[in-house]
């Protein structure tokens, strides 16, 4: 339990330690086993993670939730064909236990489908004919639903989605979260973000932030940027964010930037720069980090500290991802996060969260426009070639054609992407809401202002009229 919380805590090695020890003491205990698992995965050391899955499944061979999480593994290894024997022996042990719940959103990841795999979704759907705890029937409606997007079916992809979601009953604090991107503007300060510019970076090279929202390609991107050699990948570190923590700040949505700017300007950049590189260096675990190294962080949600960036590693590489607004948006809505995106469950608060992380980038490249590279997924997918030409020239590394191969990976991938990283680039994602449309107007309306005349068109065309942002007749 101590190793438990101290993980939580991102007390890595301490963690793992306390967790060893229980292990000398119980060397065939599940629960230590699968915690110790946990402990690497979230250290970014997925190999030993998976090994410890291996352990925990050997030493509970029936414990549906070790097969699940071997599962897991197997999918973000790209191991698929093991990934899909061992989440139907979760199911078939367990399908109505909320604790093995999950095995029902990873059979849904786990391939593509086809209409071939027939009886298959017949056997889903039969589950949601019986009586079923909650937990279980929220998972196999987002399962549905992206196995009927895969089979093109978005009327029968759509009502799993809209089930799914509505089911979840999860609430978001929407007009906190509109506060808090405004009041972190208060960041943006020139001399707040020119704070550090006598700094160079003499421990590696600073490093390369990849920012942006949820589903717009920075996976992608990630592993483009990841098959360059001195390139070391911390997947979503967070550990900027485990900086800021560390301030102490006084919470308060209205005045959290400037709480921010208070903390931080009294403190060293020096300070927060080691702070942060300390932190950052446990998601690499046996990486060896060269001089000219540099970490490559895709916490996505440090869009909003890009003055913070600026102050503390003014010569960081930060690359902004940015996919089509209602295909972004879609793409969550198909997504059972949970933990840290509880805005996506709503369409109307998708969008409305949506349109303040885009005026918060509108406003981050009025004040610091020479401090990020904006990155159009549709762009990255149409002509991979000269994009990543231009990404790599961007962050100062030598190009190489082996960057378009990264899918041959052996890496592990923990993201709801983990299976479309593994394919060459494809455009099959590209307008996807169009098949949608005509669920989509509460999303549209809130974001009216990042539509083009070709998207108000189509919405028209489907019978949705959506009046422009800003516009009012007379």
């Amino acid at each position: 339990m101590l190793g438990e919380c101290l993980i939580r805590e991102y007390k890595f090695e301490e963690g793992i330690s306390a967790s060893e020890r229980a292990l000398s003491l119980a060397p065939s205990n599940s629960r230590v086993l699968t915690s110790l698992a946990n402990a690497y995965a979230f250290a970014g050391d997925f190999e030993k993670s998976l090994r410890y899955r291996e352990r925990a499944l050997r030493a509970s061979p029936k414990d549906p939730v070790a097969i699940n999480n071997l599962a897991s593994s197997y999918i973000d290894a790209g191991r698929t064909e093991e990934a899909g024997k061992l989440i139907r022996k979760a199911i078939r042990l367990a399908p109505d236990d909320p604790k093995a719940s999950a095995a029902y959103i990873n059979f849904g990841r786990f391939k593509k489908w086809s209409r071939e795999d027939e009886a298959d979704i017949r056997l889903l759907e039969e589950k949601l004919e019986g009586s079923l705890p909650l937990e279980n029937r929220v998972k196999i409606h987002f399962a549905l639903a992206k196995i009927y997007d895969d089979c093109k079916d978005s009327n029968k992809a759509f009502y799993h989605a809209q089930l799914a979601n509505r089911l979840s009953n999860v609430e978001f604090p929407i007009e906190e979260a509109k506060s808090l991107h405004k009041s972190i503007r208060k960041t943006g300060d020139r001399r707040f973000c020119g704070g550090g510019e006598d700094y160079k970076s003499t421990r590696t090279r600073a490093p390369i932030f990849v920012i942006g929202f949820p589903r717009s390609g920075s996976t992608l991107l990630e592993q483009i940027l990841d098959t360059a050699e001195e390139v070391v990948s911390v997947g979503e570190s967070g550990a900027l964010t485990d900086v800021i923590r560390s301030l102490d700040l006084p919470w308060d949505e209205k005045r959290y930037g400037a709480n921010l700017v208070e903390r931080v300007s009294a403190r060293d950049p020096s300070e927060l720069r080691d702070g942060y590189y300390e932190r950052v260096a446990r998601y690499a675990p046996g990486a060896e980090i060269a001089e000219n190294s540099r970490y490559l962080d895709k916490t996505l949600g440090d869009y909003m500290y890009l003055g913070l960036i600026a102050r503390i590693f003014p010569d960081a590489k930060v690359i902004h991802t940015l996919r089509n607004p209602l295909d972004t948006c879609l793409s969550c809505y198909f997504i059972d996060f949970r933990e840290g995106v509880r805005w996506s469950y709503d369409l109307r608060n998708l969008g409305r969260y949506y349109a303040y992380y885009r005026e918060l980038m509108d406003y981050w490249g009025e004040t610091l426009p020479d401090n990020f590279l904006t990155v159009r997924y549709e762009e990255m997918v149409a002509d991979p070639e000269s994009q990543s030409r231009r990404i790599f020239e961007y962050c100062d590394l030598d190009w190489s054609p082996k960057c378009l191969e990264y899918y041959k990976l052996s890496k592990s991938v923990n993201t709801a992407s983990s299976v479309q990283v593994r394919e060459p680039v494809y455009q099959r994602a590209v307008q996807r809401w169009h098949k949608y449309a005509s669920y989509l107007q509460p999303l549209a309306k809130e974001l009216r202002r990042y539509l083009s005349d070709e998207e108000f068109a189509y919405f028209a065309e489907q019978g949705i009229k959506l009046k422009r942002h800003g516009f009012f007749p007379f």
